[in-house]
């Protein structure tokens, strides 16, 4: 599986409500990795997967929030 396939999934199950697919698309949004880096796609993915359920997404968002990222 290629990277931009890998992302196509990921994307797919974040969208049905997996908030671990959420949290892993937005670091990938974050690092531009197999898509543009788009720090506020990645916030948008960090919140949704927080609000699913996925602790560690809350804490990354929050480190970006303290450094400003929004």
């Amino acid at each position: 599986m290629d990277k931009f396939h890998g992302v196509d999934l990921l994307r797919k199950i974040c969208d049905v409500g997996y908030a671990t697919a959420c949290g892993v698309l937005a670091m990938q949004y974050l690092n531009g990795e197999g898509v543009p880096k788009n720090t506020s796609k990645a916030m948008e993915l960090l919140q949704r997967s927080c609000t699913g359920g996925f602790e560690k997404a809350c804490q990354e968002r929050d480190v970006l929030r303290a450094k400003g990222v929004h």
